[in-house]
């Protein structure tokens, strides 16, 4: 694992299923000097690579749910030192170096609870942060990200409901915390 804020001794999978996604995330994270290496085929991931070359694995928005399960699993046997990361393609690279730095996250115990009447966001913030809430929907000409909020919060305990009517036809819900600590929640269609 890399040494806080060390990004070059990081060693980085990532799993997608977008290969001009894909390309573009790797040669950003090349040119920030990381080790990365990537597939657009997750289904293969475990026979393909070696859970023992790399301190993050990160999946890419199409390959979550039960193959990530999967693979989780199956690289975690391998190593258990692995640590994971579900990514979102608008704002993975900084998901990524975040992830890589080894630093803690500001908002820790990260949960959501859907209903019919929308999403409630929860966790612990261990200091005094802003906070932002934004939904990115998808569009014919990529996807729109509209802010639903952003305010400052004090440590401890922190709540956020979102509307069911603001969440209507979103793809992800992104919570940001400071400039680049990330929580996603899909949004169930």
């Amino acid at each position: 694992m890399a040494q806080q804020g060390n990004l070059s001794e990081s060693r980085v999978l990532i799993l997608g299923r977008k290969q001009e996604v894909l390309d573009g995330i790797l040669r950003q994270l090349r040119e920030l000097g990381m080790d990365v290496r990537g597939s657009t085929s997750p289904e293969h991931a475990d026979t393909e690579f070696d859970a023992h070359e790399f301190d993050l694995i990160v999946f890419g928005s199409g390959a979550v749910g039960p193959l990530s399960e999967r693979l989780r699993r199956e690289f975690s046997r391998r190593n258990p030192a692995v640590r994971f990361l579900d990514a979102f393609a608008p704002v993975a690279i900084r998901q990524i170096t975040a992830a890589a730095s080894g630093r803690r996250e500001l908002l820790e115990e990260f949960t959501t609870a859907a209903d019919e009447s929308g999403v409630r966001i929860g966790g612990t913030l261990r200091a005094a942060s802003t906070v932002g809430v934004a939904v990115y929907r998808v569009a014919e000409d990529g996807l729109v990200r509209q802010e639903l909020n952003r305010s400052p919060a004090r440590a401890g305990r922190y709540e956020f409901r979102v509307a069911a009517d603001a969440l209507a036809g979103g793809h992800m819900l992104v919570v940001n915390v400071g400039e680049d600590e990330f929580h996603l929640h899909r949004i169930a269609s």
